[in-house]
């Protein structure tokens, strides 16, 4: 998949399920759950104990379609390990132009992060193709109006459970993406194994996309 694609994928989907936790035997189940309720592109942080090696097993074992990226990427020997491991795509808490450099030079996508319109115009100079606003919930009238002097840039806005709702008020305000805490979306049911909530979680936000976009 080329470049542009996956970030059209990302896109489209209008949610990334991030997950930082410490209970990675859970992780590939509650991914599947996630693309069994419609959202097939997930994120997987650096953080995470053997973070590679659950990116290794995501690709492995994820279904074939579904896109899996590697979060908090913050130089770029960590940005060559998550590739050559399989990460699809990159994405940065802050404007690191060296994970930007490594993805242009192996042709995977990075998102990094911004959060002033300087940051934002260097993050372009760089070629990007999608910007995270990090944090977005310091202020819902600040992110509008930093990304109101860029109409033509793709935004994602980084922030932790927020509901349908809050969501869709990114998206009038301008976001074309929005991340969720993936472990918390049933944090129950993710801490006991139970995965089914999980499913019936993301068809509600994958059901709030198309309401707002009219698709």
């Amino acid at each position: 998949m080329e470049k542009n694609q996956i970030v059209q994928r990302v896109i489209d989907r209008g949610v990334l399920p991030v997950f930082r936790t410490d209970l990675v035997e859970n992780l590939i189940p509650a991914s599947l759950a996630l693309i069994e309720g419609g959202l097939d592109v997930v994120e997987y942080t650096m953080t995470m104990p053997g973070a590679l090696k659950l990116i290794e097993k995501g690709r492995a074992e994820l279904p074939a379609e579904a896109l899996l990226g590697a979060g908090t990427v913050l130089d770029a020997e960590t940005a060559r390990a998550a590739i050559l491991a399989g990460a699809q795509f990159l994405v940065s808490p802050g404007l690191a132009t060296e994970v930007i450099e490594v993805g242009h030079r192996y042709g995977v996508p990075v998102v990094p992060g911004a959060v002033t319109p300087t940051e934002i115009m260097e993050a372009l100079r760089f070629g990007v193709d999608l910007i995270k606003v990090f944090p977005s919930n310091v202020n819902m009238a600040y992110f509008a109006d930093l990304i109101a002097p860029f109409p033509r840039v793709k935004f994602l806005a980084a922030c932790g459970g927020i509901t349908t709702d809050v969501m869709k008020e990114y998206f009038t305000a301008g976001a074309k993406v929005v991340t969720l805490a993936g472990q918390n979306m049933d944090a129950e049911g993710f801490a006991r194994g139970r995965f089914e909530g999980i499913t019936k979680i993301a068809k509600q936000y994958v059901q709030a996309v198309r309401d707002f976009r009219g698709t």
